[in-house]
């Protein structure tokens, strides 16, 4: 039977629920490989938007797994969504990076390859580190999702795939399920040995895009990140029939979500009652709903954009580079080898590119972009929209 602990916390006393996280799931570190996934969403600090890992609790976690000797440690994450291609940057203004210190990693800098299915058949870029680990932390922000209805253990997951690559599941999933499906993928390709969920200080309501915020002053934790995400949905109050991970995780098998079947550890009781997202009109689809108004076609716009986004090079800040040597440091680490060229002299092949942003944080001119998206590639997707819904037929370009 699974255990989920629920713990009452505050930042400042943060250490010491971890100390009880270890000592409820005593897990092996000595001489182990071990990688820590925070959740980075964008470069906001954690006193102005708690939506993303605070860094007290990442504080805490380094030095827990530090006195329990592993052989390496590495800590980090691949920014995709509102900062794609600026995982440095990111991890600095929300205080990530001086919480790891020295165990800090960028991690879309160490990437592989594998397959997934749905919701197209399609070469993925993930993350080397998380993949590799002999053990494999995973600490995500608790909180409400707009889209997803959650944020948790699942969902932390999704950055498992490689910068901006997250946004073509948003535009090619014509259903909430496809979109699902796909997400679960990322969880199924290596779920975590330990979950640790900030909910001390959350945002909800429309998260990620609110600054609505409450005290919970909770910690969970469990070696079954499927498990925790269900006492999450009955803390905050969902039903799991309404959240779609649940649904496909418990279809399968990749975590318990029976609450009968789950050892609580510790009150489930909130100080107050959260703001809940009611269920969306999602972005699969042409409209959306949010808080009583509806939008046409911007969620589906925004991501059509990105997905048609490639590597813009500025070759004269490429060519006043000399960091790259005789080989340029983005041509080297393009998982694909989509680029191409020397120095100043760059090039892309866009039907090859995953849009994946690795070659953005390997710049070290910073002189590589992903906007504006490619015309002709936009152009093709404008003109496939109809058989794109309907999943007709695959868009080569994608």
């Amino acid at each position: 039977m699974p255990k989920v602990l629920v713990l009452d916390s505050t930042y400042d006393n943060i250490a010491e629920a971890v100390e009880q996280v270890f000592e409820t799931f005593p897990i092996d570190l000595k001489d182990k490989k071990v990688c820590i996934k925070v959740n980075c969403v964008a470069p906001m600090s954690h006193e102005e938007f708690a939506f993303v890992t605070d860094p007290r609790l990442i504080k805490a976690v380094v030095a827990k797994v530090e006195s329990l000797g592993p052989k390496e440690l590495v800590i980090g994450d691949s920014v995709g969504t509102l900062s794609f291609g600026k995982t440095d940057e990111t991890f600095e203004a929300t205080y990530h990076k001086e919480a790891a210190g020295k165990y800090y990693k960028n991690f879309s800098k160490n990437v592989m390859l594998t397959e997934i299915e749905r919701p197209r058949k399609r070469t993925m870029a993930v993350l080397r580190d998380v993949m590799e680990a002999d053990v494999y932390i995973s600490l995500p922000k608790l909180k409400p999702h707009w889209l997803t209805r959650i944020t948790a253990a699942v969902k932390n997951n999704y950055g498992v795939f490689v910068g901006l690559q997250k946004a073509w599941f948003h535009y090619v999933a014509v259903t909430e399920e496809e979109f699902t499906y796909g997400m679960i993928q990322s969880y199924a390709l290596r779920p975590p040995d330990l979950v640790i969920g900030d909910a001390v200080i959350v945002q909800h309501g429309y998260s990620p895009a609110t600054n609505e915020q409450t005290h919970s002053n909770k910690l969970l934790a469990s070696t079954d990140g499927v498990a925790l995400d269900a006492v999450f949905c009955e803390m905050i109050g969902y039903q799991q029939e309404d959240v779609p991970t649940m649904t496909i995780a418990r279809e399968q098998g990749l975590g318990e979500t029976d609450l009968a079947k789950i050892e609580v550890i510790g009150s489930l009781a909130l100080p107050e009652q959260w703001h809940l997202p009611a269920k969306p009109v999602c972005s699969f689809e042409y409209n959306w709903e949010l808080n009583g108004t509806t939008g046409r076609g911007y969620d589906l716009e925004r991501f059509r954009d990105r997905v048609a986004a490639r590597p813009m090079i500025d070759t004269a800040l490429c060519a006043a580079c000399e960091a790259c040597a005789d080989e340029a440091l983005c041509v080297k680490n393009c998982p694909v080898g989509a680029l191409s060229g020397s120095r100043g002299e760059i090039v892309c092949a866009k039907d090859q590119c995953l849009v994946c942003t690795s070659c953005m944080e390997w710049c070290p001119a910073r002189g590589i972009n992903m906007l504006p998206p490619d015309p002709e590639i936009l152009e093709a997707l404008k003109q496939n929209e109809d058989a794109h819904r309907k999943q007709l037929a695959p868009l080569r370009l994608i």
